[in-house]
């Protein structure tokens, strides 16, 4: 038996997955843990990732203390089943409207830069606690991420 069938990563890094797609939301904690194990194992740039709004009802104002509460679950649910996953609880479940047209605004522009700019969404928001749906903190991690040439060239 050779190594690659005992370990699970070794043969998912030897898959073929031109044809995979990803869909994940930049505020939901599941998608975070997928999107970080799969930059973590090198596989990111090797499929699809689409972004989606699931829920695009979401502000600030209507963050109730049960909506908290189910964040705070599905976080601590990331730590027990992804434990090789930092992930914090934000304050906030952010809207991710801006934060997903401005990725998609970046693909058509450069798509190689989409990953990373994806990459440092997800990470501001789950590791740092960054509100992704203020303008402002946008503007932060494009400027951060060294992205602003590409998007505000004329």
């Amino acid at each position: 038996m050779n190594s690659s069938s005992t370990n699970p990563l070794s043969a998912l890094q030897s898959e073929n997955l031109d044809n995979v797609i990803a869909y994940g939301d930049l505020n939901c904690p599941f998608c975070f843990a997928l999107h970080q194990r799969l930059a973590d194992w090198g596989l990111l740039e090797r499929i699809e990732w689409r972004l989606i709004v699931h829920a695009p009802e979401l502000s600030k104002s209507n963050f109730s203390l049960e909506d908290q509460s189910l964040l705070a679950n599905e976080v601590f649910s990331i730590h027990h089943r992804a434990p090789d996953v930092a992930v914090k609880l934000p304050r906030t479940r952010p809207g991710t409207e801006l934060a997903t047209e401005l990725i998609y605004a970046l693909g058509k522009i450069s798509p190689t830069s989409q990953a990373t700019l994806r990459l440092a969404l997800y990470q501001s928001l789950w590791l740092e606690g960054r509100d992704i749906a203020d303008p402002r903190v946008l503007q932060e991690i494009i400027n951060e991420t060294g992205l602003a040439d590409i998007l505000y060239q004329d």
